[in-house]
Formats: C-alpha cells, structure tokens, sequence
C-alpha cells in the first residue's frame, strides 16, 4: 500500500494558479510511490460547498481537517505550498494544525513553489522537517 500524502496548499487566493499546481504536485508525488491526497479540485466543483460563502467554507476546511487527520493517523505525511511571501495561507495553517494535533511527531514539508519546482525538476523528494 502506497504511504499517504496530503497535501495543502493556497486556494482562495488563486485557484485558477493553485488547483493546476497541486494536480502536478500529486502526479508527482504518485510517482515517487506515494498516494497523495488532495481537496482542491474537489473544492473547485463545490463538493465542499461555496468557498465563496463564509459559513460553507468553514464546514468545508473543518472536513479537510477531518480528512487530515485521517491521513496522520495513518502515519501518513503532510506537505505544504506557502504562498510568494514566504507563509502558509489560513487553511494550510488549519489542516497543519489538525496534522500536528494527531501526529505529534509529525513529518512535514513546507515550501514555496518555486521550490517545489526545483525538487520536482530534479526528481528528489525534500527532506522533512524535524519534529517540532
């Protein structure tokens, strides 16, 4: 069985950039023999509900967090895309947060997309973050 992988990254911000970014990232990841998990075209077909409505996009990001969960009780990784400026936007810092509440010794990877690209490009898999 392939390890999990979820992944969070921008999406309200952007997601015209960001749903064709996390779709490379798991085509990748799924060659690196890794199952990855991802909500963002999900969000964008609205399975999650409006993201554009306040209350919806609260239920939304609480089953991400669910499904975050989910995935470090598994034993499963957590990998982040941060924005330009270098931070995680408010939902990658949620589903982080709900990881890191599962998973205490928790394997992470946070990154910018550049980054990212760099690693991809060069066919290596980043080092995780040590346990905080």
């Amino acid at each position: 069985m392939r390890p999990l992988v979820y992944i969070a990254a921008p999406y309200a911000e952007d997601p015209a950039l960001w749903v064709p970014r996390v779709s490379i990232l798991s085509r990748w990841l799924v060659g690196k023999g890794y199952a990855p998990v991802s909500i963002h075209a999900a969000i964008q077909t609205g399975a999650y509900g409006d993201d554009t409505n306040p209350e919806a996009r609260a239920a939304g990001l609480d089953a991400a967090c669910s499904i975050v969960r989910a995935v470090a009780r598994s034993g499963g990784a957590f990998v982040a895309v941060k924005r330009e400026d270098r931070t995680l936007s408010p939902g990658c810092k949620a589903e982080l947060a709900a990881y890191h509440d599962e998973h205490p010794m928790w394997w992470a990877v946070e990154a910018r997309w550049q980054t990212w690209e760099t690693w991809m490009a060069a066919g290596a898999w980043p080092a995780p973050m040590p346990a905080r």
